[in-house]
């Protein structure tokens, strides 16, 4: 019992140490920080994403860095001529294996040198970049000049090309039915024989398979701040019903919900609420500290560890620790909307659900945790957005709430989760765990034949189309 709980003392310390350090890293790279961090580092024998999962090796040669429109193109048209593969990688932020390239390939990368700003338009609110910058770099650059982008997702350490292509979504509320496919005034992609093809919003959703995203133009807005309020909840089920979610909906600029549990029966679960403000005067630098610290708690404690730690120790974290920070906060909207980007490897799976369905999946997941998640620790967000235009979103067609369930390792029945969510009509988030297949996700209603004629053009020797992800998810699709 006493080394147990020796050793479980000597856990917390070192994992609230390491998580305050982590919040103070953060805030003050939120504030003095212009550059990026994070994301996947190229070594002349391997390539990793975000959480581990995929790894490759890589020699250096492999690895292409272009910081001009010319070494890009060079690029492309080599890949083509000598009859390899090129797999485009933004920040390494996806949870499977859709950054894993071909045996006979190479990798992409336009983070490190082709992430500039081109131009920001003031009046007509618009701003020009090249695919790699990063969300977060962008942000940052767009408040210099009093503006800001629309939306954002949960993560801001994604390329924006990258967030385009494979569907990126945040969260919304009333008014708010700009996803981050529709703010698109401009995408260029270069193709296979070097070209440069303009491509709009519906299209903007490739997975990699046409070609590069290297410039685009967005639609921003005036510089926003964000309220943000954490509301315990009881019981998620009491809101998740579809009249209770339209009602807080149009209460609220932004709002998702979020549910952690552990085994033993302990679980938490909050309404997150994000409305506007314009006040900049208005922001609480204190809370906005001690509120990302309690996120990456859950992130860097109660996720990775929550498995080992006795049961008593989780529900004393969970009823008694966190409730004790603030839970409120104004901040910019994108340092509220998004997590940290510093936060401890986990696996995701995503699902794209009708509003009228939430309720009932997740009274099942609730209900039956342990057939979905065995005793893992489990957080779900819950969010939501409106139809998407672009053609391979996941939300296309239909108003959506997504069901994102972390977990830190891969315990969890993705197979039970698959088949209980494409019940529910759902369709996964492309870059996040799931083990579907080509003949399965034919079945989702998605239009590929526009998709496939476009890739006849723009790819037909296979440049960007072939890959491990791409053949097993797609295949006769495309």
């Amino acid at each position: 019992m006493f080394p147990t709980a020796l050793f479980t003392m000597f856990l917390t310390i070192r994992l609230a140490a390491q998580a305050v350090y982590q919040a103070a890293l953060y805030q003050l790279e939120s504030l003095f920080v212009r550059g990026t961090i994070g994301g996947p580092i190229p070594s002349l024998r391997q390539w990793k994403n975000f959480n581990g999962q995929v790894k490759f090796g890589l020699k250096s040669s492999d690895y292409l860095t272009p910081s001009t429109f010319e070494e890009l193109k060079q690029m492309v048209i080599d890949a083509r001529d000598n009859g390899y593969t090129i797999k485009p990688v933004g920040s390494g932020h996806s949870f499977n294996d859709i950054t894993l390239k071909a045996a006979r390939g190479k990798v992409v990368s336009l983070r490190e040198k082709y992430n500039r700003l081109i131009s920001v338009d003031k009046e007509n609110k618009t701003v020009t970049l090249q695919g790699g910058m990063v969300i977060r770099t962008l942000c940052r650059e767009l408040e210099k000049h009093g503006l800001g982008l629309h939306n954002i997702g949960n993560y801001y350490e994604q390329t924006v090309g990258g967030a385009l292509a494979t569907g990126t979504h945040g969260t919304t509320g009333k008014n708010h039915l700009d996803t981050f496919t529709s703010i698109i005034k401009r995408l260029e992609l270069i193709t296979s024989n070097g070209d440069v093809v303009v491509i709009d919003g519906k299209d903007s959703v490739t997975i990699g398979t046409l070609g590069i995203i290297h410039q685009i133009t967005l639609s921003c807005v005036d510089m926003f701040w964000i309220e943000h309020r954490i509301i315990p909840i009881h019981n998620i089920n009491d809101f998740t019903n579809e009249e209770d979610v339209n009602d807080l909906l149009a209460k609220n600029d932004f709002m998702f919900f979020r549910w952690i549990t552990m085994a033993g029966s302990t679980e938490r679960a909050t309404l997150e609420t994000f409305n506007i403000v314009h006040d900049k005067n208005r922001v609480t630098p204190l809370n906005n500290i001690l509120i990302q610290l309690s996120i990456l708690i859950k992130y860097w404690f109660l996720l990775p560890v929550g498995n080992y730690i006795p049961v008593w120790l989780s529900k004393f974290i969970t009823n008694h620790i966190v409730p004790l920070f603030p839970e409120r906060r104004i901040d910019a909207y994108y340092l509220a909307l998004a997590v940290p980007g510093l936060i401890a490897a986990h696996f995701e799976s995503e699902w794209a659900l009708p509003h009228s369905k939430l309720h009932s999946v997740m009274q099942h997941l609730t209900k039956d945790r342990e057939e979905f998640f065995g005793r893992s620790v489990v957080e779900i967000h819950i969010r939501f957005s409106p139809a998407d235009s672009a053609r391979l979103s996941p939300a296309n067609g239909k108003d959506t709430v997504w069901v994102d369930v972390n977990v830190p390792d891969l315990n969890l029945n993705v197979d039970e989760l698959c088949r209980n969510m494409i019940k529910a009509g759902g369709r996964p988030h492309w870059s996040k765990v799931h083990h579907m297949l080509a003949p399965q996700i034919a079945l989702l209603g998605y239009d590929f034949s526009h998709l496939k004629r476009m890739r006849n053009d723009l790819d037909p020797n296979g440049v960007f189309s072939t890959s491990p992800y791409i053949e097993r998810v797609l295949g006769h699709l495309i």
